[in-house]
């Protein structure tokens, strides 16, 4: 930032270490959910340990720049209206 002077958020986002968040959060967990229909049944019928798969499709997808913690909560939201 000193060098350049741009700000750190612009500076972030070009190195990619920004975390997802929003709608594009949003997007990555509805698409692992819609993939991987046979873990969201197995996890509707009380295996609920198996919400790890869920989450690490969303981290796949993410490239790792999501908040793992948050991933869980939108999933749960996602399946709990479901």
């Amino acid at each position: 930032m000193a060098a350049t002077g741009r700000p750190w958020q612009e500076i972030a986002k070009e190195k990619g270490i920004v975390a997802v968040q929003g709608d594009a959060l949003l997007d990555a967990c509805r698409a692992a959910l819609a993939e991987h229909p046979d873990v969201v049944a197995r996890f509707k019928s009380g295996k609920v340990g198996i919400k790890g798969v869920l989450v690490g499709d969303v981290m796949k997808r993410t490239r790792g720049s999501a908040d793992a913690k948050r991933v869980a909560q939108v999933i749960d939201e996602l399946l709990a209206s479901a």
